[in-house]
């Protein structure tokens, strides 16, 4: 399995057009009470609503099972 992190917070759409483009990239977002995600990339993505600190504790348990 190979992880790249793209951060684009200025830019967003950088990372729509670099998902879609990238057969085997997933496209994941957290922010508080919005959570926006482009239609063509719907089906390899997700948005985590909440918190960046809560939400990535949350998951790095979830990685732990």
């Amino acid at each position: 399995m190979e992880l790249a992190v793209l951060l684009f917070v200025a830019f967003p759409q950088e990372s729509f057009r670099l998902t879609a483009q990238e057969p085997n990239a997933t496209y994941v977002t957290i922010n508080l009470g919005e959570i926006y995600i482009t239609d063509e990339i719907q089906d390899k993505a997700f948005g985590l609503d909440g918190y960046l600190e809560p939400v990535l504790a949350k998951l790095k348990m979830a990685c732990e099972i």
